[in-house]
Parts: structure tokens; sequence; C-alpha cells
């Protein structure tokens, strides 16, 4: 039976061998085996590997490859061989042309000697003799006879000319009559020669596999390109509006942000395009084995960070065959399969429910999975999270086909991550990244852009650059909650409701808040032109709608107590729709604007668009319940819950009413007024764990203060404050990092009661940023913690309330870490911290300070492990800092010193700066005419057989030409630096950046890292971290 499907097509079988077939066929054999023969001699001639050295230790070792420079050169087969000494007399055409290109002496490395026609030049033969074999074997039609004798008569010309210039080029002449007789011998052989039976046979049955092969990669993945088509757009705001605004997806994903969390190289950032590159060159395998195995890797994410989104990115990268992502169009084929679908449990049913027209134009019933794994196809799993029966055995047989052709790539929301790790073996390489959120200096193109789509959709009017210039004023507390991509979603769809809304102080409980009552908003909206509900008058229906929130926040709890984090309780949301039904709503318009709505196995499923909001929901059940605003609220909800439960019970309508006019009298005698230990009563009475502890609910905890300081400010007593203090302390805020402590301060708003409950707890170690001033001159009123870090990125001149944090430090007599950013990246003309350090310089013990001091406060300086990351910006100020510099105290030791000079400093006043372990040098605003100052700075401050751990040039406009000039200037005054960072803005050609980081790599005295970092890695990276 052919086909999977009564109503598919005959597949297609390739007609028997013909004569033209076999011409072509005689060309493969000479393009495969002989001309890889001379491949193989000119490589045996010209490598400078040592006797008994592999390729891969005489690039990496010998030569000094960096590990990812190495990669990048060859692919996952070549890598493997490599490796292996006795398997180079393997090397397929491919592999011997890269082999030769980067181990056989005497050859250019210019791209164009490679590829410009010259006879006389081994680059340009050794890759004309591999497009020779590239050119034949992706051949599918017959060649006649006479094609035959030309094409074989010019490859052997080819190999001819490659056996006599190669020899003469590394002196093996003596060897080349004899390798050119031997090499025309096999080709006269291989043409003349006629094909009996079974080898037509065997090359038949060769070529029809070739054949299907070739056609499920041309055919099977233009059918994946226009599936995909259409799944390559977003509406992240479903819930509220669902026509909501379709985005390209490349229009979100390249502006988020990844980091590495594996072992190797963990915390990592990675930038969005090196994906697939980076989890390939950084697995890690539990038990090794002599077979090269699977690939699988994971991204991890909390809901609304983006996984979704960057599997739909993929697709639209593949699809559109451009560079976005490196090394995705190395894969012929891309898959994609979604763990909450239940329709699917087997990889063949995936395979042809996503090419049904190839699987049945082409192939037999089980082919196209046997031809699939011949080819490299990336498989994307989107969700592990909802893995279901039907799904989980469908990625079982994913994994289970255990071919090292399939690469597999995972999303999963952190909690069910460990999905990852039961079903995928041990001897699979694996790699775990992390989605952070949108990228700290892409949240401002991304809102621009989205709201600009908006306005084409007509669902704003309001001004984009107003908007902008709100997120620049709130970002320093609301920096966190920005990192999601959904909440600039939802901050987005607020301003172009009512600006009027946000300003600049707005907590992020508080925009939960205004996100929540958007929401009741649209459903209004929706609801007054619904058939079941356009009857009922406006305020009515907000009273109703409030009466079914109660019921939402109670579900939302409810669900949160049985960890039913992935859906609500089938029970809760009964009681949901219960509650719709006794206020006339309809059940599903309603839940559709706070809930996702999924059927899952048949069964419908409702969870809340991501964690934090269904954490607020059940936060609004605590606040609900210790705080009404009046009697009759309280009445009204008590009664709405005894309806709801008489309605399910189907009481006698005449008897139920009788029962909600005597509870309403009863209930109106009850006083409300919250007293102490009602707040943790509460919680006590409605958060239910097996354990005791309440960890799992800190971050609901830290949104019932947001939301009582938000909507009952002026009601908050001392003791609601310290019982808040002490419940977030019991669910163990703070325990490992009192940092998280502000995290209250600024939902609380820095309310000086709940701060001062707060400094009971902190002893340890705080960070102070910009946004943190204001709680930490509270706070360190009564708190001393041991070690106190500073950091600072504004113009500390600007912050008059700086002088007074500085002194409550003094006062603590910390280990301190100071760092002033912009003072130290774009310096006055004077110093600018001097006031500052001053304070604190006789009464903390310095450990990491970013800075611009004079040389008479640098003498003030004590510490005993001191990394030192200063400003100069004239040569007065140079000459006070190296006298400081080379005289310092005993009480005062430098381990690490990073100068940031501007050009303005002359290399004659610059000193060498001797006895300081890691030594790093910033110069900005260089330019071409500059770079041999560059060198003269850079030796004027290195001792005697030192290195430089970065030479780094921020705010540089120089040429490649420049750059060049300064690689050739390091090189020729012998100065070692083991990385060059140069700005990411920078104009340069991909080779011209390749040939300056191939310079720098190999030539120079040490191996050096020649990068281009991105303005936040430029500027936020601490070289005393090195």
């Amino acid at each position: 039976m052919r086909g999977t499907m009564a109503s598919q097509q005959v597949p297609h079988t390739p007609d028997a061998i013909s004569k033209d077939e076999t011409n072509l066929l005689k060309l493969l054999k000479m393009g495969h085996g002989i001309a890889r023969s001379v491949l193989y001699k000119v490589f045996l001639w010209g490598t400078m590997q040592k006797e008994g050295e592999s390729v891969e230790h005489y690039l990496l070792k010998t030569q000094g490859y960096s590990n990812s420079f190495y990669r990048k050169c060859f692919d996952q087969y070549q890598l493997k061989i490599m490796s292996d000494k006795s398997k180079e007399c393997e090397f397929d055409v491919s592999t011997l042309f890269k082999v030769i290109k980067h181990t056989c002496g005497k050859l250019e490395t210019s791209t164009d000697v490679w590829t410009t026609e010259n006879d006389t030049r081994i680059e340009w033969l050794v890759t004309a003799i591999k497009n020779f074999r590239n050119d034949h074997s992706h051949k599918f039609v017959g060649v006649s006879l006479e094609t035959l004798i030309l094409q074989s008569t010019h490859l052997k010309n080819l190999l001819r000319r490659a056996l006599m210039v190669a020899g003469n080029l590394y002196g093996k002449s003596d060897e080349v009559d004899q390798e050119v007789k031997k090499m025309e011998d096999d080709i006269e052989t291989v043409r003349d020669q006629h094909l009996i039976a079974s080898d037509i046979s065997s090359y038949e049955a060769v070529l029809v596999n070739e054949k299907l092969k070739h056609f499920l990669k041309i055919e099977g993945a233009k059918e994946l390109r226009e599936k995909y088509e259409d799944l390559c757009q977003l509406n992240p705001v479903y819930f509220l509006e669902s026509k909501g605004v379709l985005l390209d997806v490349s229009m979100v994903f390249t502006q988020i942000e990844v980091e590495n969390a594996g072992q190797k190289a963990k915390g990592f950032h990675v930038p969005c395009h090196e994906i697939l590159t980076f989890c390939r060159d950084n697995t890690t395998v539990k038990h090794k084995t002599k077979v090269q195995s699977p690939e699988v890797y994971l991204i991890e994410g909390p809901a609304g960070a983006g996984k979704t989104t960057l599997m739909k990115y993929l697709k639209s990268v593949w699809l559109n065959k451009n560079e976005s992502i490196l090394g995705l169009n190395d894969y012929d084929l891309l898959l994609f399969m979604e763990c909450r679908n239940p329709s699917l449990s087997s990889f063949s049913q995936l395979l042809c429910q996503l090419m049904p027209k190839t699987n049945a134009t082409y192939f037999r019933e089980g082919e196209l999975l046997k031809f699939t794994l011949d080819l490299k196809t990336l498989v994307l799993v989107d969700g592990l999270d909802e893995l279901n029966s039907h799904s989980e055995k469908l990625f079982l047989d994913i994994i289970n086909q255990n071919n090292k052709n399939l690469v597999v790539l995972c999303t999963s929301r952190p909690e069910k991550a460990r999905h990852f790790k039961m079903h995928v073996p041990p001897t699979f390489h694996t790699a775990h990244l992390k989605i952070i959120g949108i990228a700290d200096n892409r949240k401002e193109e991304f809102v621009r852009k989205y709201h600009e789509e908006m306005w084409k959709h007509g669902r704003s009017k309001q001004d984009t650059e107003n908007l902008i210039s709100y997120i620049k004023d709130s970002e320093s507390h609301l920096k966190n909650h920005y990192r999601l991509p959904l909440n600039l979603v939802l901050l987005t769809w607020l301003w172009a409701d009512d600006p009027c809304a946000v300003t600049p102080v707005t907590t992020s409980c508080e925009l939960y808040i205004q996100t929540h009552n958007l929401m009741k908003k649209k459903l209004l909206e929706r609801l007054t032109h619904h058939k079941d509900a356009c009857d009922i008058n406006l305020q009515d229906l907000q009273e109703k709608i409030k009466n079914v929130m109660c019921s939402i926040y109670k579900a939302a709890l409810l669900s949160l107590n049985k960890d039913a984090i992935e859906y609500l309780l089938p029970e809760t949301v009964d009681q949901i729709k219960a509650t719709c039904k006794t206020n006339s709503l309809p059940p599903r318009e309603t839940l559709s604007a706070f809930f996702v709505i999924k059927v899952v196995e048949e069964e419908e499923k409702v969870s809340v668009p991501h964690k934090l909001l269904h954490d607020f929901y059940a936060a609004q059940c605590i606040v609900q319940n210790l705080f009404y605003e009046n009697q009759e609220s309280k009445n009204q909800s008590l009664v709405q819950k005894l309806a709801v439960f008489l309605s399910m019970e189907n009481v006698d309508p005449v008897i139920k009413q009788a029962v909600l006019s005597n509870a309403s009298a009863e209930m109106s005698l009850i006083s409300t007024a919250p007293k102490p230990g009602s707040l943790k009563a509460l919680i006590n009475d409605l958060c239910t764990t097996e354990s005791g502890k309440i960890n799992k609910y800190q971050s609901m905890l830290l949104h019932v203060a947001g939301i009582i300081y938000a909507l009952h400010g002026p009601e908050v007593q001392e003791w609601i404050a310290k019982e808040i203090v002490e419940l977030l302390r019991e669910s163990e805020l703070g325990v490992r990092d009192d940092n998280q402590w502000f995290d209250l301060c600024e939902l609380t708003k820095n309310d000086p009661v709940v701060i001062s409950h707060i400094s009971k707890h902190i002893s340890k170690s705080i960070t102070v940023t910009d946004k943190r001033i204001e709680a930490a001159l509270l706070m360190l009123q009564e708190a001393k913690p041991k070690e106190i870090s500073v950091s600072i990125s504004r113009k500390t001149k600007d912050i008059p309330e700086l002088q007074d944090l500085m002194t409550r430090i003094a006062d603590c007599k910390s280990q301190l870490d100071l760092a002033f950013w912009q003072d130290f990246w774009e310096p006055d003309s004077l110093p600018g911290n001097d006031q500052q350090v001053r304070i604190i310089s006789k009464r903390c013990s310095l450990g990491k300070v970013v800075c611009h001091v004079s040389g008479s406060v640098l003498a003030e300086m004590q510490g005993s492990s001191v990394y030192l990351n200063l400003a100069v910006t004239s040569d007065l100020a140079a000459q006070e800092v190296m006298d400081q510099l080379c005289n310092l105290k005993p009480n005062f030791k430098l381990d690490g010193l990073c100068l940031h000079l501007t050009t303005n400093v002359s290399p004659g006043v610059l000193k060498k700066m001797v006895g300081i372990g890691m030594l790093c040098l910033v110069v900005s605003g260089v330019q071409d005419s500059s770079i041999k100052t560059v060198c003269e700075m850079a030796k004027a401050i290195m001792p005697q057989n030192s290195i430089l751990m970065d030479l780094r040039f921020p705010q540089a406009e120089v040429t490649y030409d420049g750059w060049y000039d300064l690689l050739k200037n390091v090189k020729k005054a012998q100065i070692g630096v083991a990385h060059i960072s140069i700005p990411e803005e920078v104009v340069l050609l991909q080779k011209e950046h390749d040939f300056l980081e191939n310079f720098a790599h190999k030539k120079l005295c040490i191996r050096c890292a020649f990068r281009r970092l991105g303005k936040e890695q430029m500027r936020e990276a601490s070289f005393s971290d090195n």
C-alpha cells in the first residue's frame, strides 16, 4: 500500500537507470574517488603537522586557534574525524579542501586568491576540484557520452595541474610524474569501463535514494516554508482584545536577551544570532560514548519572556533563508511540534502532517521518516511544560530516533524544566539557555515599533515619543518589570488607552492594577454588545463583573495552594462559570478577558497569561478579605457567594430568596475593621501547605504589599507594615540575598515604617543603585551590613542626596565596592568624585572602585585587595595619579588597575605600573590618527614581561585600515594583550573582521581575542571580574 491515506497520490518512483545516468555515475566516481586521492596527496605534501599529530591538535595547540574559531571553520562531522590521526586517509573532498586551507604552508589567506581563476596557484586549483565534485554530486539528470569525455578531460587537466603546482611548491617534483600517470590511468579506466548488471543495480539503488533525498530536501522544505508562512505573526494580548495587533515576529525576537544556564560558561550572555552556534559549541554530556550522539538544547524562561516568540522567529528566519540566526541555514529541514497538541503521538505522524503533499507524491508508507533521518534536521519543540500523554509519546519518539542528523531545540517554563532531564538520555549532548527578556538597550525600539503598529491599526492616538519618555523616566525602578516583552506590550496598551493612568513613580504592582482595570474595561465594552448581556444597564453590569472578580481571585488562590500553576483547578473554573451564570454573564466571554482558554486532550483548560499575574489575582483575594471599602460591599460579596452555592445546589427560588434576605440582615451586624494579627491569620487560614512553609507565596505576598499600599495607603497601620515584613521573612525573602528587600521598598513607595522593620533583617550585603538611594538612606539608619556595593549610573553631581548616603555608609565601616559609572566612562575635565570618595576613604575598606578622582584623594584610599577603575583626562591629573600609583601606602594594595585615558593625555607623562596583578587600558574617542599614540600609552604603563588583560576603545571612530595599523603596531612593539575590544557600531565588512580576528589571534606575541562589544557590554563589564 502506497502512502498513508486513501486520498494520496501514488508516489513517484524514479525510472530505471539510463545510459546517460551511467555516464553521470562515472563522473561522480571520478569526483569522489580520483579527485579525492589527488587532494589527499596535496594535503600530505603540504601539511605542516608534526609526525603523528592530528589536524585538531595542530590547529588548536600548534597554530593556537581558539575553540570557537576552530569550530567555526569546520562542521560537526569534520570536527569529529579530524581529532583522529588514523582517520586522515578517510577525509572526503570537502574536508580535504578545508584542511589544505588551514594546515598547508605557503598558501595565501586572501579569499580572492582562492576564487580567482589561475592555474598557477594551488589555492584556485583545489577550489576548482572541489567545485567539480559539488557540481556533479548535485545533478540528477544524466550526461551524454560527449559530455562525459569533455568533463573527464577537464578534470584530468585540473588534477594534473594541481599535482604539478603542489609538487613544485612543496619540493615533491620527483613524485609528480608517477602520481600524474596513476591519476590519468584511473580516469581513463573509469571513463571506458562497461558497467555489469550488478554494478548498474547497485548504482541504481544509490541513485534512487539520492533522488528521493533530493526531492525531500527541495520539495519538502518548500512545503514546510509554505506552511510556516502564516505562523510567524503574534497577538500577545488576545485576552485584552481578540483581534489585537498582529506583529511580524522578527520585530520582537531580535531584541530578546539570552544567557547560558549550562555548566560551561554559565551566565554568559548569548547574542540572539548566535543561539544555535553557541549551543552547538557548548554542549555537555553525562556519559560519553564512542559513537557520535545527538544534540538536544533547552531554552527556559517564564511565561511572557518570549519562548514561543523564539520558535516563531526561527521559523521566520528559516523560511526567508536569511542569515539572522547563525547556523540555521545549515539545516535541510526545520520541523515544529507544539506540546499542547493532543492529536499526534509519533514522529511519522508529525512528518505526514507537516509535509502531506511531499509524502503523497514521492514516498511509500514509512519512507518519509527514513529519508528525513538522512537529512540535517532541526526539530523545534515548543512548551515542554505543556506535554500531554500524546505529545509526550511524540517527543520520546523523536528522542528515541537517536540520530546524529537530528538536533532538537526545546522550550519550557523553569518549573517544568525537569521534563527535559527526565526524557533526554545521559549519552546525548545537551545545552541549556535562559531567556532573560528584552535587552536593556532595545526596550525603546521595541515599544516604539509596537506602538506604531497600534497606530496603523487604529488602536492608539497617543504620541509615541511621550511613551518612550515615560519608559526612560520610570526605568530606574521598573527595570526588571520591563524585562518581559509581555509587560512592555501591556504598558503600551495602557498608554494607548489613557496616558494619565501611569506616572514615573508608578510601581510594578500599580501597573498590574491598571492593566487589570483595562482588562475589566475591555470586557465591559464587549459585554455591552454581547447578545446575552446587552440588556443589562451599565451600573449593574459593572457590579456583576465585580462579583465575578471575587470568584476569579479565590480560584487563583486555591489553585496556587494546590500548585496548579499551569492550569486552574477544574472545580474552581466551574465555580467561576457558576458565578457568571448567577450574574447573567456569558461564561466564556467573561473568562477569556482574564485567562487563556485551551482544549487539551478534549478537555477545556484555563490558565493565567503568566505566573506574576496569577500571583496578583491570588493577592487580590487576600486584600479583599482584609479590607472592604464599606460594610455594604462586604455584605454583597458574602451574599453573592451564598447565592452561587444555592444555585449550584438547585435550591428552590423562593427558599433561595428567603435565605439570602436573612443572611443579609445577619451580616449587617458583623464588624469588618482589620485588627492586629488579622493579616497573618488570613494567610494561615487561606494559604495551605503540607510543610507549613509559605515560600511559594513569596511573590503573592509582595503583590499583597503592593496592592495594600496602592489602594489602601491612608488606612495602613503600623501593625500591617510589621506583619507584611514578618510574613515575607517567613517566606525566606532576603535569606539568600538582602537586596530582595528593596523590592518591598519599591512596592510600598519607601514607606519609613516598612523600611524600619526591614532594617532588622539586613546584615550581610546590599547593593545601592540610583533608584535605591532613598530606601538605603532610611535603611542604613539602623542596619549595618558587612558589605555594601554602590553602583551609580548617573552623573554624581546630579544626585544631591549622594553626600548623605556616603556619610551613612562611612558610619557602617563596611567592606565597600564603589562604582560611579558615568563619571568613569564620560569624565568631565576635572575629577567629579573627590567629595564622595573622601567621605568614605578613611572609614571603609575598599574593594572594587570605579571613579574619577584626583591624586590627593587617591592617596587617602585604603583596602587590602583593591581593583581600581580610574578615569584620567589631562596631563596634570595623570602626573598626580601616576605619582600616587607608584608610591602606594602599605594599607592600600592594588590587585588590579584599569586606566581610562582620553586622547588629551600625553604618553610621556605616564609611568610603568609595577607590581599590579591585572592591568587594563581604556582609551576613548580614538581615531585613525591617534592609533600610534594608543600604542605609546600602552607601552608607557606596561612593565617588562607584562600583559594587558584588555585594551578597550569606547566611542572609537576607526576604519579597517586604522584597526589593521593598531594590530601591526602592537605586534611591532611586542605589546602583550589578551583582548582588544572595539565598539559594535564600528563599520567593518565580515571578511575584514575575520581577517583582524585571525591576525590578532595568530600574529601577535600572545594569543589575542579581537572582539566587538555592544554599548552595554563595553560600559558595564567590570574589569575587576577578570
